[in-house]
């Protein structure tokens, strides 16, 4: 069903390495807190319960190996892939697994799905614009400021200073009472 959810196709089990479950018991449930299941396939870490009665509720994070990232890469395409790199820069998606232990819902957790996205996509465009005024700076030829602290007057006194770009028009307005 994990397959599946993911669109990587059925495989029958998973082949794994080694595999780390700390765990309580309460309430008629095993409750697992930072499960990790490693197999050359992708990293896996879930946080759950399965109760007595087969009755399965885990958040999975996977962290694809490269092998799988190569074919979710080819399915879901590169720039939405890039924006699913968990913190160690590999494809990481989230699943919710539900239900019966021996028939489980799996669907991808679109909620931690899109906050990673939104992260990625927002890292992203800070590293665009830095280098996009790195390279504006240097066209124009002016020296590079020193990086400032978010609410730092240095830099904006430092970009008072600096002259304008030629062939731009500067309009000053002023305010009266």
């Amino acid at each position: 069903a994990i397959w599946s959810a993911l669109h990587l196709g059925e495989k029958e089990a998973i082949t794994f390495r080694e595999l780390l479950a700390p765990f309580s018991i309460r309430g008629g449930q095993l409750l697992t807190d930072n499960l990790v299941l490693e197999s050359s396939e992708a990293t896996w870490r879930a946080n759950g319960a399965l109760g007595f009665d087969g009755v399965m509720d885990y958040r999975i994070e996977v962290e694809l190996g490269d092998a799988l990232a190569s074919e979710f890469r080819k399915r879901a395409g590169r720039d939405v892939a890039s924006l699913l790199a968990g913190s160690t820069g590999k494809i990481t998606v989230d699943l919710a697994v539900k239900g019966p232990a021996a028939h489980p819902t799996v669907s991808m957790d679109t909620a931690k799905l899109a906050r990673r996205a939104t992260a990625n996509a927002t890292q992203k465009l800070k590293d665009e614009l830095g280098s996009a005024k790195s390279r504006l700076a240097e066209q124009l030829g002016l020296s590079p400021a020193a990086p400032t602290a978010p609410g730092d007057s240095a830099g904006a006194a430092d970009s008072a200073k600096a002259p304008p770009p030629p062939d731009v028009q500067v309009a000053q307005v002023v305010q009266r009472d």
